[in-house]
């Protein structure tokens, strides 16, 4: 098997960490951040991989709102560069302010929704979670 080499943008990352909020953080280990900053500089480091797409799981795990809101812009300026974003999560503040559609799977069934139209259905899809 061929090593890949591992390519990453020409992105200044003294100002990636401004606009994540970690400055002062760059000599720090990340076992020393807190649980916000941790879920902050793993979204920074994705988007200095510069991929084509991005996947990511609960983006809003420990976060305060502040931070919610910092992390719901970088994501949608990662899709105005023309980058697929897929965020996974049950945070409806979130969804509701980053995402444009949003893809429901349950039992074997996929509803979408326009979060511009459909907000009353995943508001209610959200609120059901869980029940049988």
């Amino acid at each position: 098997m061929k090593n890949k080499k591992l390519t990453v943008s020409n992105v200044n990352t003294e100002n990636l960490l401004r606009k994540y909020k970690l400055p002062n953080m760059k000599n720090r280990h990340p076992l020393t951040l807190s649980g916000g900053q941790k879920q902050r500089l793993t979204i920074a480091a994705a988007e200095v991989l510069n991929k084509e797409a991005f996947i990511f799981d609960e983006p809003t795990s420990g976060l305060d709102a502040d931070s919610m809101h910092l992390v719901s812009d970088r994501l949608k300026e990662l899709q105005k560069s023309g980058k697929i974003v897929i965020v996974i999560t049950h945070d409806y503040e979130f969804l509701m302010e980053t995402c444009t559609e949003t893809l429901m799977i349950d039992k074997n069934k996929i509803t979408t929704f326009d979060t511009k139209i459909d907000t009353k259905s995943i508001l209610q899809v959200l609120k059901n979670e869980g029940e049988a």
